[in-house]
């Protein structure tokens, strides 16, 4: 045996062994209290304590710094805490997943982003919630920045090192991430509306720019929102977030149609209100387009996005947000998406290609006259000598939806082994395409009227590729 086995401990060893102590039982406490449903006081003996325990002075501080330092069981620790009865305390914790250098994070950003991440022993919303009320008594807990420390697994964003960002933004940043993903976890999108509306009604105000915090994840060929229209106009996100951006924008320079020569379209340091926005609906409606036909999957059912773009449509429905041609294209797209899912429920002719195609040319009509030439040259006439508006709603020149709809096209026919496009080289194919499109529809998108002169399908394609090769052939010498 060796013989240091049986030797008393050092004082050192001692105190360890005593902090360790303390510890475990503190937070086997605070857990079995969160399991109770009986609320207890602060003076309350139960259960007994050990008395090296009922010795030991603590503060919130320290108690905080305890509870927070464990990021998976956080939650639990904090409901039974806030059982006992204890108010809430503005604490700040260490990186554990980044460098200490970046900065410090507040116990209630790491709690938002235990919940984001489902490190959380505790799954009841309502409990969730009572935690989260429990933490904005606090005006410093709704205000103060935070640095993110996310775990590297679900490391979707991260604040820049030494731009700390306010629980609003994080919360609006966990938003954006969760509606544009390709899974939509609806829970976890109602409980970070419900938090945002929440912080709202105590203060928080959300910013129209949304691009401030850093990230190496992509989102495939699918535009990332950068402002809060674009994520409050995704399919999935609950039209109170909108609500809630709307109702805080009460000065008449942060209005949609507010004109400013001095604001930005970038700049994650420049302070609130120096930027402007677009939000690009040509994106809006490729979402729609895969929330209705299934490209994006979904978790605890889905949002009745007709109603929701109906609730949205109602909010924006004021000359304060949008004009004549933005809101009619608005109404145009919320009837057509009313339409297409009703025929889908009352015909289940979902899975029809002929019928996804003809709902994504009603879906990019609905909104052409946002892409009409006269319509943008007015805008940009006017912007060189007044400035840009606060947000306006836009088609990009360069897209055009029935390449859009040519590519996924040629990736299905790329597949066929027994097609001539098949055996074509792809950019060959695509040039082709694209000619036989702008000859039989023209240049102008916006313009074709009928479904008929918008789409050149795969199969006159096919003809015209072995036209050309038999021409090749029959041109070659003898």
């Amino acid at each position: 045996m060796d013989p240091s086995y049986n030797q008393p401990l050092s004082e050192d060893q001692m105190n360890i062994a005593i902090y360790q102590a303390e510890r475990t039982f503190f937070t086997d406490f605070l857990c079995r209290v969160s399991d109770e449903t009986r609320r207890y006081h602060p003076s309350s003996n139960y259960p007994s304590s050990p008395p090296v325990i009922i010795d030991v002075p603590r503060t919130e501080t320290d108690v905080m710094e305890l509870i927070m330092f464990s990021k998976i069981g956080c939650t639990k620790l904090l409901n039974g805490y806030r059982k006992l009865g204890f108010g809430p305390s503005h604490v700040m914790v260490p990186l554990k997943n980044r460098d200490a250098n970046d900065g410090q994070q507040t116990g209630f950003v790491r709690f938002l982003e235990a919940i984001y991440e489902a490190n959380t022993l505790i799954y009841g919303r309502a409990a969730i919630l009572a935690i989260f009320e429990w933490f904005i008594q606090l005006q410093n807990n709704i205000h103060h920045p935070s640095a993110s420390d996310l775990g590297p697994t679900t490391r979707s964003h991260m604040t820049a090192p030494g731009r700390p960002r306010s629980p609003i933004d994080h919360l609006t940043e966990m938003l954006k991430w969760q509606t544009a993903g390709p899974t939509i976890q609806r829970r976890g999108v109602n409980l970070t509306c419900i938090m945002i509306e929440k912080l709202c009604a105590k203060g928080a105000v959300i910013d129209l720019y949304q691009d401030r915090f850093l990230t190496n994840q992509q989102t495939g060929k699918l535009k990332r929102p950068r402002n809060a229209v674009e994520i409050a106009m995704m399919p999935q996100c609950p039209a109170f977030f909108l609500q809630a951006f709307l109702s805080s924008r009460t000065r008449q320079e942060e209005q949609f149609v507010a004109i400013g020569p001095i604001w930005k379209s970038s700049g994650a340091d420049l302070p609130r209100g120096m930027h402007y926005a677009v939000t690009n609906m040509e994106w809006i409606i490729t979402r729609i387009y895969r929330d209705i036909f299934g490209v994006t999957k979904h978790v605890n059912g889905h949002l009745r996005i007709d109603r929701e773009y109906e609730h949205k449509l109602s909010l924006l429905n004021d000359s304060s947000w949008t004009d004549n041609v933005e809101l009619r294209a608005l109404r145009n797209l919320v009837g057509v998406v009313e339409r297409i899912l009703y025929e889908i429920n009352e015909f289940d002719v979902q899975q029809g290609e002929d019928f996804k195609d003809n709902s994504w040319f009603r879906l990019c009509y609905a909104v052409s006259d946002l892409a009409d030439t006269s319509y943008r040259a007015n805008y940009e006439e006017s912007s060189k000598y007044f400035g840009d508006r606060r947000h306006q709603f836009v088609i990009d020149p360069s897209w055009d939806p029935r390449f859009e709809w040519m590519e996924a096209e040629l990736d299905k026919q790329i597949l066929k082994s027994d097609s001539h496009i098949s055996r074509t080289a792809r950019d060959e194919v695509a040039s082709v395409w694209r000619e036989m499109i702008l000859e039989k529809g023209g240049d102008r998108w916006w313009d074709v009227e009928e479904e008929r002169d918008f789409y050149v399908m795969s199969g006159e394609v096919e003809q015209v590729l072995e036209d050309n090769a038999l021409r090749e052939t029959n041109a070659l010498p003898l």
